[in-house]
């Protein structure tokens, strides 16, 4: 099977974790290559008491590099934007050159109809940017005004499932094995700033995986949502 290129673009330190860490985990374990983009540092809020931002931005990072190391992904980087002020029209001209950049062949990052007004933002940018109806999608359009050269082999991108969004056509589950969910929750309490009850975060997301599991004939899964593919099967990239 061709080795894939994964690109993850979140909106905080951690998203990437909660949303995608089982499936992340399950392609570098197969040696596919995954970076990850997180466009704000999540300075605005932490769970221990830190009320001065730069502090709290440095400790966000250094948990996020950590986390990232425990699922081996190849680079993650850090956009710097205002967290809770992100907004489409500036992150947009910054996506598709740090996109093509690392030329990926598939990209996932949030829904739209997830609550935090961060993660709505991203997601519209980057639906934006991969957008292959009418004129070529941002990405891979040759006279787009980038310095960067356009992606050459973009297989898709797919968003997290929201449960409020019901199962349809394009739900798409990525089967996991139960080391996946294990590295996923340990890359999660790496973010000690953001999750006190460990026991809490442990069964919740092993619940999670084994309900998605359930709904596809599986013991665990993640949902997402394809939004532009040239996927047909029921998996990102098969086994």
């Amino acid at each position: 099977m061709d080795k894939k290129k994964l690109l993850i673009i979140t909106a905080h330190p951690d998203d990437a974790e909660l949303m995608f860490g089982g499936t992340i985990h399950k392609y570098t374990n197969k040696g596919h290559r995954v970076d990850v983009i997180v466009v704000t540092n999540g300075e605005n809020w932490n769970r221990i008491g830190i009320k001065n931002s730069k502090q709290v931005r440095e400790i966000r990072q250094r948990e996020s590099k950590k986390a990232m190391g425990i699922l081996k992904i190849n680079s993650v980087s850090f956009l710097e934007m205002k967290d809770g002020l992100v907004y489409k029209k500036e992150l947009i001209p910054v996506l598709i050159g740090e996109i093509r950049k690392l030329n990926p062949n598939i990209i996932l990052s949030h829904s739209e109809s997830e609550g935090h007004s961060d993660h709505k933002e991203v997601s519209i940018s980057v639906k934006r940017v991969c957008n292959q109806s009418g004129e070529p999608a941002p990405i891979i359009n040759p006279y787009c005004d980038c310095k960067e050269s356009p992606i050459t082999d973009f297989d898709g991108l797919f968003t997290h499932h929201t449960y409020n969004e019901g199962v349809i056509s394009t739900t798409k589950y990525i089967s996991l094995a139960k080391k996946d969910i294990e590295k996923k929750i340990e890359s999660i309490l790496c973010h000690e700033s953001q999750f006190i009850d460990k026991e809490q975060i442990r069964d919740k997301i092993f619940t999670e995986a084994h309900f998605n599991g359930i709904a596809c004939g599986v013991e665990y899964a993640e949902v997402f949502d394809s939004v532009t593919s040239n996927f047909t099967n029921s998996d990102m990239l098969t086994d």
